[in-house]
């Protein structure tokens, strides 16, 4: 097992969700990429304060420039 954070599948989303919920934590997370127009990113056994209560938590990525701006 690679105890690397930055070599997670979706390593970037999940440094953004860090930066965005800094007191949020999870036990793990996947990235769903189904050839849509953005990622998902599920996180698991969520806590904290920014899980407002939640277990799980759905965070969505666009791949489209434009929706981003």
């Amino acid at each position: 097992m690679n105890s690397d954070p930055s070599a997670h599948p979706c390593a970037a989303e999940l440094a953004a969700i860090r930066a965005d919920y800094p007191t949020l934590s999870w036990d793990h997370a996947e990235r769903v990429d189904e050839g849509w127009d953005h990622v998902v990113v599920i996180c698991h056994g969520c806590r904290g304060d920014g899980a407002l209560g939640h277990r799980d938590l759905v965070f969505r990525f666009p791949h489209d420039e434009q929706a981003l701006t």
